[in-house]
This record gives C-alpha cells, sequence and structure tokens, in this order.
C-alpha cells in the first residue's frame, strides 16, 4: 500500500539500501538517508507513518531507537 505523501518523498527512486542497511554492519553509513530526509518536505508525514508502523528501518531522518524514544516521550505527557 502507498500513501499519497510517498510520491512527493524525497527517496522516490533511490531503492532501500541506505534506509535498511544490512542488520550485522555495527556502524552503518546512513549519511544518504539523513541528507535525503533532511531535505524532505514531507518528512513530518513519513515519521508520523514511522511512529505507527515501522519497527526497522531509517525513516524521517530517524532510526529505531529514536523513534522508541519519540514515542516514550509521547506517551508520558
Amino acid at each position: 500500500m502507498q500513501y499519497d505523501w510517498q510520491a512527493d518523498a524525497a527517496c522516490v527512486g533511490v531503492g532501500t539500501d541506505p534506509f535498511f542497511p544490512d542488520e550485522s554492519d555495527p556502524d552503518p553509513d546512513l549519511a544518504q538517508a539523513q541528507r535525503l530526509c533532511e531535505s524532505c518536505h514531507v518528512q513530518g508525514a513519513c515519521l508520523e507513518f514511522a511512529l505507527d508502523n515501522a519497527e526497522f528501518g531509517y525513516w524521517a531522518g530517524t532510526t529505531p531507537k529514536q523513534r522508541r524514544s519519540i514515542l516514550r516521550k509521547r506517551r508520558a505527557k
């Protein structure tokens, strides 16, 4: 399923490698993903999607650990 905002994402056509690095790599190079996410005008929608749906991968400029932290802070409010 694709959401409308995804068609306007900066990552369209890039492929998944920068966003889903090999789990065996202890220090994945996320620089390409970070650059794309920082320049993306649908980053907010992507983050909300990731907070609701994405357990793995680099979404909206965040790692899974960062998203878990965001969710904990939201629940604490």
